[in-house]
C-alpha cells in the first residue's frame, strides 16, 4: 500500500500494516515539486529520491549545505518545471540525507522519515503518542490561549486518563486538556483537510 497526502506516523505505519497485513510504502512530496519527490523501496530503510525531477540538499538556519548524514532543512531545486522553476526551495522539512548506500543495491539517494521543526512539528509529535494507542479512532487539537485542546474519540469507553498522559508526555512544555467519547456512526474526519494544531482564535 501508498500512503501519500499528509504527513503519516510511524505508530500509524504500523498499525494499518497490522491490520492489513502488508507493508506500507511512504511518499513524499508536495504541490510545489508536482508531488513527486520520494518514495520507499522494498528494503524500508528511507525513501529514494527522484533525482531525475530534482535535486536535493540538506541545509542548516542559515542555508549552508550540509554533510550527508546530518539533520537539517530539505530544500529542492526541481528539473524541468518550465511554468514555475524553484531553485533551492525551502520546504521547511526536517530530514537528512542518507550517506551509505541502501539495502536495495538503487543508487538513488535516500532520504530519513521527513518531521517539522517549528510550526507543525507540535501535531506530528500528537499524532505519534496518541495513534499508538489501542481504540483512538482520531483526534483534533487546537490552541487557547497557551494551553492545547484536544477532542478524542475512541472505539469503547475512552480511557482520558491514558490519552491526557500521552499528549503530555508529547507536548511537555504547554498545558494539554484532553475531552475523550466514545465514536459513533455519524462521525466524521475531525480533519477534513490537512492536520495541524490550530489556533483557537482563527476557528
Amino acid at each position: 500500500a501508498l500512503v501519500s497526502g499528509d504527513a503519516c506516523s510511524l505508530s500509524v505505519e504500523q498499525g494499518v500494516e497490522a491490520r492489513l497485513g502488508t507493508r506500507l510504502f511512504p511518499h513524499y512530496g508536495s504541490r510545489e515539486t508536482v508531488f513527486g519527490g520520494a518514495v520507499t523501496c522494498p528494503a524500508h530503510e528511507g525513501m529514494h529520491l527522484r533525482e531525475n525531477h530534482m535535486i536535493a540538499e540538506i541545509v542548516d538556519e542559515e542555508g549552508n549545505v550540509l554533510p550527508r548524514g546530518e539533520y537539517g532543512e530539505l530544500v529542492i531545486t526541481t528539473i524541468g518545471m518550465a511554468a514555475m522553476p524553484l531553485i533551492r526551495y525551502r520546504t521547511g522539512d526536517y530530514t537528512r540525507i542518507f550517506k551509505e548506500p541502501c539495502p536495495c543495491k538503487s543508487p538513488l539517494l535516500r532520504i530519513d522519515r521527513v518531521t517539522r521543526k517549528g510550526p507543525g512539528a507540535e501535531i506530528l509529535k500528537l499524532d505519534e503518542a496518541l495513534f499508538g494507542l489501542d481504540g483512538l479512532v482520531d483526534f483534533h487539537a487546537k490552541y487557547a490561549g497557551s494551553a492545547v485542546e484536544i477532542l478524542a474519540l475512541t472505539l469503547a469507553e475512552p480511557a482520558q486518563a491514558e490519552i491526557e498522559a500521552a499528549a503530555r508526555r508529547a507536548l511537555p512544555e504547554v498545558e494539554v486538556r484532553v475531552t475523550a467519547r466514545k465514536c459513533t456512526r455519524s462521525d466524521r474526519p475531525l480533519y477534513p483537510g490537512k492536520r495541524s494544531l490550530e489556533n483557537a482564535e482563527a476557528l
